[in-house]
């Protein structure tokens, strides 16, 4: 069988699995929650936190992370992280004449997180999953996602990443990688 392409589980406890081809989520989520659940007698991960941005890689780990609460029964915090404005990037707007570039960008964060989260929230309750959806300011993405990990209690993080490596990764950086070294609480990457 080939080794799991999609999904990397990064745990204290190596989990014996391997994805074949054309497996869905569902069924990619269903063998790591039965495997959990052999490893534990029990569901070692009732917290979950999933971090997205809202782009397509990431719709895989909320889908992945949806799936796997559902079969674990477990609790959801969707976490989105938006840097705030930049202070040169509001001095050039008022220079070109843009009038509260600050209250704009504010507000078009606001309506981007509103549909966000209209769309998650759907759906989960398709899938029959409640969330608690979060949005935090941070200019360090990574740092936020480990925050509210330990602050909402979260036995596991979902995340997605893009598997960039060696100088792609070194230059453009990883916010994967960094909660990674930041974070006790496990984490299972995406791809």
């Amino acid at each position: 069988m080939p080794q799991a392409d999609v999904t990397d589980l990064r745990v204290r406890t190596p989990l014996p699995y391997h994805r074949d081809r054309g497996q869905d989520d569902q069924t990619v989520a269903g063998a790591l929650a039965s495997t959990i659940q052999r490893l534990e007698g029990k569901n070692m991960y009732k917290h979950i936190l999933v971090a997205t941005d809202g782009s397509d890689l990431a719709r895989k780990g909320l889908d992945q992370g949806l799936a796997l609460a559902k079969l674990l029964d477990a609790k959801v915090t969707i976490l989105t992280v938006s840097e705030p404005l930049r202070p040169e990037a509001a001095r050039a707007a008022q220079l070109a004449g843009v009038e509260n570039a600050s209250s704009r960008y504010d507000h078009q964060v606001d309506q981007m997180m509103k549909e966000r989260f209209a769309f998650i929230d759907d759906l989960a309750r398709e899938q029959g999953i409640t969330v608690e959806l979060t949005h935090e300011i941070d200019t360090s993405p990574a740092e936020a996602i480990v925050r509210v990990a330990k602050l909402s209690g979260c036995d596991l993080i979902v995340m997605s990443s893009h598997g960039r490596r060696g100088v792609q990764k070194m230059l453009l950086g990883s916010q994967t990688s960094e909660v990674l070294v930041k974070t006790s609480v496990p984490v299972l990457v995406i791809r």
